[in-house]
């Protein structure tokens, strides 16, 4: 695999990250990682994940998380 392809698996991987943990815009991951704009950075992700910014956001932001409840346990 090619360096600058390495480079961009990093780089959409920790936008992946960022947009699940962050409340960064997607425009602000886009500049923090250095993508020449902000299509860019939607192109190459999409290329990656099959999904845009946007909607892997939507999907996978710490607000969507389930919180599982304990169970029920008799006091002893």
């Amino acid at each position: 695999m090619p360096l600058f392809e390495y480079i961009r698996q990093k780089r959409v991987l920790t936008a992946e990250t960022l947009l699940k943990y962050s409340d960064y815009t997607c425009a602000e991951i886009a500049g923090y990682l250095a993508f020449s704009s902000h299509s860019h950075f939607n192109e190459l992700f999409k290329k990656y994940t099959g999904m845009t910014p946007k909607a892997y956001r939507r999907d996978y932001f710490r607000h969507n998380w389930v919180e599982k409840k304990e169970p029920d346990h008799p006091n002893p």
